[in-house]
């Protein structure tokens, strides 16, 4: 990514206070968001950097065979040590760990677009020794910042066609055939190195119902049906696709009462550009009848990446009962309730649920429209 074109990431920041301070930092995200880009604005264009990949098939063999000495040999001289695509090396939670103890002045950065390959190499090794970092998609406020709020508004549209990986939103032309490359040639390619994963055209076949299912419940014994899969090997290439960051799982939330459901679950993407390739369906907005779908993906997707980027944790639902009332969106704290309803009119309101209001009283409710969508990313209540 040029310079001239360069997002100002949220993580930019918050990971470059955290240098220097005895630990490796490791970024994960799915492929092509730009952690290589962002590993290079840190470390800059000076010769104090070793820069290493895991997509250089000499690189494994290389490290495994270095001793301390030789790490010193390597390291004289740099201030960083960047192993991009770190996920393919074996052992690369040892390797860095060995840098980390013997070599603080060094600091060391591990890139990786599927935490199921990363995360497991580092964690027991790296334990102690790490912040961790996750890199996602552009967010909102990420583009408003660099278009401004008013165009990025204007953008509303596209956006929930063409979601916010960089590559697309920087493109002056050829969108479509670029996010199609995206999903067709990068998706699975993580995914697919597990050895678990058995049947790649079965997991197209899931990933495309999942598109279809957006906001609605999934069923695990129906998507194996439709994938041709059983419905275990479906839950798992489902946890398999939340750890290569191309969906997220949201549970129902419930307490006590028997109308609502408990076990059932919804399936968004984190970016809807992704969504709309993996159906073949990039059509303008004004054309679709996914409307609703798309605005309730985008909108909770961001809430999400809000979230993320301020450091928040919170537990998220849907909530529904047995006849059909819901809430698209629940948060619970430890100090707070809050419930929304996405709709993209921005004249509608959500019908009240005096059965959801009788048994949670604490809870705050509203809705998310297009105009209300930047009070619901922040900090706030309901509106």
């Amino acid at each position: 990514m040029e310079a001239k074109n360069w997002i100002e990431r949220t993580l930019f920041q918050r990971a470059e206070a955290r240098f220097f301070l005895g630990k490796a930092v490791v970024v994960t995200g799915p492929r092509q968001v730009g952690k290589t880009s962002l590993c290079k604005r840190w470390v800059g264009s000076n010769a104090e950097v070793l820069w290493l990949t895991g997509d250089d098939p000499d690189t494994s063999g290389w490290l495994q065979s270095l001793t301390t000495d030789r790490w010193e040999v390597a390291l004289r001289g740099k201030r960083f040590l960047v192993i991009d695509e770190a996920q393919l090396i074996p052992e690369v939670g040892r390797i860095a760990k060995r840098v980390v103890d013997f070599f603080p002045n060094v600091q060391v950065f591990l890139t990786g677009s599927s935490s199921v390959l990363l995360t497991g190499a580092v964690n027991e090794s790296l334990t102690g020794r790490k912040w961790e970092f996750t890199l996602l998609p552009f967010s909102r406020a990420e583009m408003q910042a660099h278009f401004g709020v008013l165009q990025e508004q204007r953008m509303l549209p596209e956006r929930l066609v063409y979601g916010a990986y960089p590559e697309v939103v920087l493109a002056s032309d050829w969108r479509d055939d670029r996010l199609k490359l995206l999903a067709d040639s990068y998706l699975y390619r993580d995914i697919l190195a597990v050895d678990s994963v058995l049947r790649p055209e079965a997991l197209v076949k899931l990933v495309r119902a999942l598109a279809f299912q957006v906001g609605s419940l999934v069923s695990y014994h129906e998507l194996a049906q439709l994938a041709g899969l059983d419905a275990k090997t479906v839950e798992r290439y489902i946890d398999l696709l939340e750890k290569a960051y191309v969906v997220f799982r949201v549970g129902a939330f419930s307490g006590n009462l028997r109308s609502e459901l408990k076990r059932a679950k919804k399936v968004y993407f984190y970016d809807n550009g992704i969504r709309n390739a993996v159906l073949g369906d990039l059509r303008p907005l004004e054309m679709r009848s996914d409307v609703g779908a798309l605005w309730e993906n985008y909108a909770l997707s961001e809430r999400r990446k809000a979230l993320l980027h301020r450091g928040q944790s919170a537990e998220q639902f849907f909530w529904r009962t047995k006849d059909g009332v819901e809430w698209d969106w629940v948060e619970r704290t430890a100090g707070s309730l809050k419930a929304w309803e996405c709709k993209w009119n921005d004249k509608a309101r959500p019908k009240r649920s005096r059965a959801f209001e009788a048994a949670y009283p604490e809870a705050e409710t509203g809705w998310v429209t297009p105009s209300l969508l930047d009070d619901f990313l922040a900090d706030g209540a309901p509106q």
